[in-house]
């Protein structure tokens, strides 16, 4: 049973939430036009994922659209989920940057944390892929660009995202020139210097395969270094449109990559962002973003990429098979 106004989880048989007195439903989602924290009106759902769903609401107070996040299947979660959702909120709301989705609120539950969060209408960086293909260059080094100057921000703050992924990159509608790529999801950040908050315990890799430095796959220590082989993989992702299936245990690299007849300075620096060993890796993600910036300059429309690739009908990531790894297809401030 679920209280619609503080989301409160009760067992079965109960009627009535203890906190506030309100009917409690038997449906595990708060109703459309529920009034929630005594302000936030539930308009519709924007997405769901493995572990989270996220609603749009009104904030009655300030006359605004949020985003309110918060866990499926709340009576079943475990500890180190409700965990790790508090970590997101800890996490995130230390952050305030023109290319990162903030935080607003907490709304304290019963069943753990809800999350306010800034509402970024647009599509995620995966949606974009999936109806495109191969992007154009030269929005794959504006995008780049944005996230760079994101994933700086989440690093002078001494935090590390270690989830960049399509999935977690909204690319917001409301900008101009041009959309803005906004980075959403700070549920697995960490900081450098606070081994508490590392979410990687009992063989278990946090992350998405992908799109993980060979450190974070293999459970050792990470910095700022793992999210620039994040971020190089992404670029990877929209410039070919999709990635190969990687092998059982391996990582990203080149082979992965259709990039057949890509210009050589390209490759090498999409290979110095791949590279396994972290210190031969650009040493931030601005480093990167110039460097490939500098590489496209002068190209025009989507790179070629091998035809069995282009005449694939479908342009999103292959599954992954992979063991020790747990895929958080989570949604994150609006959009999953």
């Amino acid at each position: 049973m679920c209280c619609p106004l503080c989301l409160r989880r009760y067992p079965a048989r109960s009627s009535f939430c203890a906190w506030d007195g309100a009917a409690l439903d038997d449906v595990d989602e708060p109703a459309i036009g529920t009034l929630v924290a005594g302000r936030y009106r539930i308009e519709r759902q924007l997405g769901r994922g493995g572990m989270g769903e996220v609603w749009l609401a009104s904030d009655e107070q300030l006359g605004r659209m949020v985003a309110l996040k918060r866990l499926r299947n709340a009576s079943a979660a475990k500890p180190d989920e409700y965990a790790r959702m508090a970590r997101e909120a800890r996490n995130a709301a230390s952050l305030d940057h023109p290319n990162l989705v903030r935080i607003h609120d907490v709304i304290a539950g019963g069943d753990g944390p809800v999350l306010v969060l800034e509402y970024v209408p647009g599509w995620t960086l995966d949606e974009v892929i999936r109806m495109c293909g191969p992007l154009p260059v030269q929005v794959v080094a504006r995008i780049v660009s944005d996230l760079a100057d994101g994933l700086e921000a989440i690093h002078r703050a001494g935090l590390v995202h270690r989830d960049l992924k399509p999935s977690n990159v909204i690319l917001s509608l409301h900008t101009t020139p041009a959309p803005r790529a906004r980075i959403l999801d700070f549920g697995i950040t960490r900081r450098f210097d606070d081994p508490s908050q590392s979410v990687t315990s009992h063989g278990v890799v946090i992350g998405t395969a992908a799109y993980m430095s060979p450190e974070q796959r293999y459970g050792r220590e990470v910095d700022g270094r793992a999210d620039v082989f994040s971020l190089t993989a992404v670029s990877c992702h929209m410039l070919a449109g999709r990635l190969t299936t990687l092998e059982h245990g391996g990582t990203l690299s080149l082979a992965n990559v259709p990039s057949h007849g890509w210009p050589e300075p390209l490759q090498q620096c999409l290979a110095q962002g791949l590279e396994p060993r972290r210190e031969r890796r650009f040493a931030s993600p601005a480093h990167f973003a110039v460097t490939l910036r500098a590489t496209l300059d002068g190209l025009d429309g989507p790179l070629p990429v091998e035809s069995v690739i282009a005449a694939s009908s479908d342009a999103s990531t292959a599954p992954i098979p992979t063991t020790r790894t747990v895929d958080h297809r989570d949604v994150g401030g609006g959009l999953g």
